[in-house]
């Protein structure tokens, strides 16, 4: 039996946030490459320029099909996965960090992508790799993301302190202490940043950060 036109001619379907497992989400996704015309499970057509994924319940199974898919969205130039509290994981930060060394991304959100130190500090590691070499992300918001940590502050200032493309970074801590960056990651944030700056010719192109009392950090390039 043949497929209703309307069906065949279907380019995006948007199931995140379901939270149906990892093993019907792949099952989704041999469906997707064996259908004529379909192009996303995330809701992103392959000529978008912009997605908003944001506060949809992601989590991390959602994510990996997200970065599956973000290679062939050629066109795309700003996401915002925000507000997908159970987003974050080692795995997902990898996944995501592979996707963007092919992406045209400018401007990411990842704002309140976990509530877990342990899964933040996982994915902040993972990820900060591509920041290392990303030559096109201009943008990055990570808001309330309980960032902890010694080794994590140190990754992810390292990374900045090479990238030369990055203008902005938003870290702020909210309102709730549990999703603020704690003492530890600033300090190693702050040092591994500010050493890398002193050894390397390209930090005349610097980040300046503001740290206040109650911890909101907004990082920019002078």
């Amino acid at each position: 039996m043949s497929l209703p036109s309307a069906i065949r001619a279907l380019a995006t379907v948007n199931i995140m946030g379901n939270k149906i497992g990892n093993a019907h989400l792949s099952k989704l996704q041999e469906i997707m490459k064996a259908h004529p015309t379909l192009v996303s499970l995330c809701g992103i057509a392959d000529d978008a320029t912009e997605a908003n994924l944001s506060g949809l319940w992601m989590n991390c199974d959602d994510a990996v099909v997200l970065a599956d898919e973000l290679p062939a969205k050629r066109a795309l130039t700003r996401l915002d996965i925000s507000n997908n509290n159970q987003l974050f994981s080692a795995a997902v930060g990898s996944a995501l960090a592979s996707a963007l060394q092919v992406t045209c991304l400018r401007e990411l959100d990842l704002s309140r992508g976990s509530v877990s130190p342990a899964n933040a500090r996982a994915f902040v590691k993972e990820f900060a790799v591509c920041l290392r070499v990303n030559g096109v992300l201009e943008t990055l918001r990570m808001r309330d993301n309980c960032f902890k940590g010694a080794e994590a502050g140190a990754a992810l200032g390292d990374a900045i302190a090479v990238n030369t493309v990055l203008n902005e970074l938003d870290l702020s801590g909210g309102k709730i202490p549990a999703q603020r960056c704690d003492d530890e990651f600033i300090e190693t944030f702050s040092v591994s940043l500010a050493g890398s700056q002193s050894r390397s010719k390209q930090s005349r192109n610097r980040i300046w950060w503001i740290i206040s009392s109650n911890k909101t950090q907004t990082f920019r390039r002078r």
